[in-house]
């Protein structure tokens, strides 16, 4: 085969060729793209552009998915307004509930999101109840802390049982989980940090179980560029920022588990196991690296 360009025709229909092809140059042959047989897609592949053109030239117009979980988002607090109004007194911006929106939203699930509600176990039961009829799973921010004004743990009680209030972990230890009505449900802190880093750890593997993937992070060993203390007995996520030179560099970022913008500045975090009392400077350490 002789592409089109390499060649010209004449008027007594005689054909110039100038550049030489070799035998079966130019040609796709049968089975040369995907063979009869051969598995194009595994079970758990994320479907983007390219397995939907893949998928096309096949003549696969439809294919088995697993269903998009619906991830109901409550934020409850009495202190919160919405993102972009200005705070008044003691007020404060809630930020918990666009970050987790995204956060689910980034690995696949659809989210309906019931906004702020006050920390009073009658309305919050009342959005508990109604997150519950719609959504297949529920995460609850705020009002997990052992306190009068709290309610999130006797409104899902309300619905169902609470398995565990309360990790030994740093930051994120009134973190709650439980079933009502049969669907799982997660009442992550208040506090935006600690709110982040539970939803990691706990809340995206369950997501992308239900999704039929893995939980997998890209890790990296890293020096320590500070010394890091740590709490016995409690294990500790540790936002760090990544400095590559002669040999990669973990710098922490120490920050109060009320401070989201620390996130901000961190490439990953390091993870202190709870039997550790911290980690010297110049030792070495697996950074789990954030998504990009």
């Amino acid at each position: 085969m002789v592409m089109l360009e390499n060649a010209e025709r004449f008027s007594d229909d005689t054909v110039a060729i100038y550049k030489p092809s070799a035998p079966g140059q130019h040609i796709i042959f049968l089975g040369d793209d995907i063979k009869q047989g051969e598995v194009a897609a595994l079970k758990g592949t994320v479907v983007s552009a390219r397995e939907i053109g893949a998928f096309s030239a096949l003549g696969i117009s439809y294919l088995p998915v697993v269903k998009r979980p619906k991830v109901g988002i409550i934020s409850t607090g009495d202190e919160l307004i919405p993102a972009g109004n200005t705070p008044i007194g003691a007020q404060i911006r809630d930020s918990n509930g666009p970050m987790l929106k995204s956060a689910v939203e980034s690995l696949g699930g659809e989210v309906i999101s019931y906004g702020i509600v006050k920390d009073e176990l009658e309305t919050l039961s009342d959005s508990v109840g109604l997150a519950l009829a719609e959504c297949d799973m529920l995460l609850i921010t705020g009002g997990t802390s052992v306190g009068n004004k709290d309610a999130a743990r006797q409104a899902i009680e309300a619905f169902g049982e609470v398995f565990i209030h309360g990790i030994a972990v740093k930051p994120g230890k009134p973190t709650l989980v439980g079933k009502a009505k049969g669907k799982p449900v997660f009442g992550l802190p208040g506090h935006p940090l600690a709110a982040y880093f539970m939803f990691e750890i706990f809340v995206r593997p369950f997501l992308l179980s239900l999704l039929g993937l893995k939980n997998t992070h890209k890790q990296i060993e890293a020096v320590l560029s500070h010394t890091i203390p740590s709490n016995n007995g409690r294990e500790e996520y540790i936002p760090v920022k990544m400095e590559y030179a002669d040999d990669v560099t973990a710098v922490p970022i120490l920050s109060k588990s009320g401070l989201i913008t620390s996130l901000l500045r961190a490439h990953g975090y390091i993870c202190i196991p709870r039997e550790i009392e911290g980690l010297p400077k110049g030792s070495r350490a697996n950074v789990i690296l954030f998504r990009s």
